[in-house]
């Protein structure tokens, strides 16, 4: 009953403090994609349509200065007097950041960070988590009952909804997905990667049916960093969860996505994604000991010069025209 009124004051203050603080102390915002692509199978509206992105991009562009990430806690901007500084950061490294994402930046000589998850991007495979999404929630009959192996706690579902309804992106579709999704993310790689291959055989998909569905390879991202506009960062090695992993098991995904990271782009990144946003104390002192100078988190919000430059907020971006993105800017964040 007095959740919206609560929520609202919440904003309010929220609000307020923040245009008191922008006065005085320098700050930035950061901005989160992840594909840019029309997607038939998107349960996490990761997708910004290629037109909308045109009109984000020159939008953003007269509203403010576009500095690369590692540049943007040298140039924080504070006071209502100047352009606000934004950076523009992609998520994992798929195939239409290239295809898609840079030409429209090039064009409005926009600069961006592509954070990749190495492993896949090595390995010429798809994210574990596209390929679930596809099998689950792409057209086609499913069995009505699925059970997984897991190493700790197998996975059962049995749900007579599925095996009786065609509808691809249905409510007992949903379900199972999400259900599938949570008991994945905990496992090791190489035991979540037994998993899928089942699942496929399962759900008779093999193969994603949107090939551009597809991270990049090695030699896109050579053909990405061509030209200077664009720079990468790691965000580690299997996209894992940090906060699930110990400490060396933490810094073994932060350092060899590093490595992996100069060895595809032939120099060292200087910048890094905790994968899901999620983070501890712990993640970042490993991030802070592999070298990196920025990471990100997915918590929306502003950077702020007097915090943890290994802590930065990010405002993920939707499937909105560049006029409502920048409106949202100004009269939120900006205001």
């Amino acid at each position: 009953m007095y959740a919206a009124p609560r929520r609202l004051l919440r904003n309010g203050k929220s609000w307020l403090w923040r245009g008191l603080r922008r006065r005085g102390v320098p700050h930035a915002l950061v901005l989160m994609y992840h594909r840019v692509a029309q997607a038939t199978v998107d349960p996490w509206q990761n997708c910004v349509q290629p037109d909308r992105f045109d009109e984000q991009i020159d939008a953003l562009r007269r509203f403010a200065d576009i500095l690369p990430l590692a540049k943007l806690p040298g140039s924080m901007r504070s006071g209502r007097g100047s352009r606000p500084a934004l950076a523009i950061t992609f998520d994992d490294g798929y195939a239409d950041n290239l295809t898609t994402a840079k030409p429209v930046l090039e064009r409005y000589q926009a600069s961006a960070t592509v954070f990749l998850a190495t492993g896949c991007i090595e390995r010429g495979e798809p994210f574990w988590w596209d390929a679930l999404s596809d099998a689950i929630l792409g057209p086609g009959r499913l069995p009505g009952e699925l059970c997984l192996e897991g190493r700790e706690q197998p996975f059962f579902w049995r749900d007579a909804a599925i095996d009786n309804a065609e509808q691809a992106n249905g409510p007992a579709r949903r379900r199972l997905h999400d259900a599938l999704w949570q008991w994945l993310v905990r496992l090791p790689d190489p035991e979540r990667r037994v998993a899928m291959t089942a699942l496929s055989q399962w759900s008779g998909q093999s193969a994603l049916r949107d090939p551009s569905v597809h991270p990049m390879s090695p030699q896109q991202v050579r053909n990405l960093l061509a030209g200077g506009l664009i720079t990468v960062g790691a965000h580690t090695a299997t996209h894992a969860r940090l906060t699930d992993l110990g400490r060396a098991e933490k810094l073994a995904e932060i350092e060899q996505s590093r490595i992996a990271c100069e060895r595809i782009a032939g120099e060292r990144p200087s910048c890094f994604a905790y994968p899901h946003g999620e983070f501890d104390d712990e993640s970042t002192d490993c991030v802070r000991q592999a070298g990196f100078t920025v990471a990100c988190t997915s918590e929306p919000g502003l950077a702020w010069a007097d915090r943890d430059v290994l802590r930065l907020p990010r405002l993920a971006v939707g499937d909105w025209s560049g006029k409502h993105l920048v409106r949202l800017l100004k009269w939120y964040w900006f205001a």
